[in-house]
């Protein structure tokens, strides 16, 4: 059953999985923690990468570091069984090398597994280029990965029985105002978080269509895990 946490769960693992091949986010061994101890990555469906945490760890390692983005443009959750589903992602790549742009699109299949808070981890990762990326421009995701990751935890926690703000804000007035406005959440409404990107590291929350709950948030990102809830704007 893909109940809203599992959904937000998949979602958040699946941005931070992109936005760690793009700019500074968390440790790699923080970043280990998406995925289970017997993960396997695989390329182009024959091509096995890594078999297991540890060599997932060192080909992290060694991916030659350069400006990319991963636009999703496709991004499917079907239940395999109670504890996990099949995610299925067609993504737009880009990267800038020696001055010139390639990409492709690539067809991700991953396995992914719920433990028993609805939290999720990769169990497989299957990437298989399928055409070239016929976009001209580069166009950064690194940003909109970085944010709906933030938007999928707070979904997640949501649906679980409220938000730890604390866990996202470095003033404890923020956490205050924040509270009083969505904690606690009925899982219903949760359900109903959504986010509009803006300008300059701000972002849009809001609870279905009310407008008591909308806020305007300006983030920082200072690498880590999540962006940082530094201010609420209105």
């Amino acid at each position: 059953m893909i109940n809203s946490a599992r959904r937000f769960a998949a979602q958040e693992i699946a941005h931070r999985w992109f936005a760690y091949f793009e700019g500074v986010t968390e440790p790699l061994t923080d970043h280990l923690d998406l995925f289970t101890e017997d993960v396997r990555l695989i390329h182009a469906r024959r091509t096995l990468l890594a078999d297991g945490k540890a060599q997932l760890a060192a080909w992290l390692k060694q991916v030659p570091a350069e400006t990319s983005s991963h636009l999703i443009h496709e991004f499917a959750l079907q239940s395999l069984d109670n504890s996990s589903a099949l995610l299925t992602m067609q993504v737009a790549y880009q990267a800038l090398a020696h001055d010139q742009l390639i990409g492709a699109i690539i067809d991700y299949q991953a396995k992914v597994v719920f433990a028993s808070d609805d939290s999720a981890q990769f169990a497989l990762i299957q990437k298989s280029p399928i055409a070239a990326n016929p976009a001209l421009c580069f166009k950064l995701s690194f940003a909109e990965h970085r944010q709906l990751a933030l938007l999928s935890q707070l979904g997640y926690q949501g649906q679980r029985g409220g938000i730890e703000w604390t866990q996202f804000c470095q003033e404890d007035a923020i956490v205050e105002q924040l509270k009083r406005r969505f904690n606690p959440l009925a899982a219903q409404d949760a359900a109903e978080l959504t986010a509009q990107m803006l300008a300059d590291h701000k972002m849009r929350i809001q609870l279905g269509d009310s407008s008591q709950t909308k806020c305007d948030l300006q983030l920082k990102d200072a690498g880590g895990r999540y962006l940082s809830i530094v201010a609420i704007l209105d």
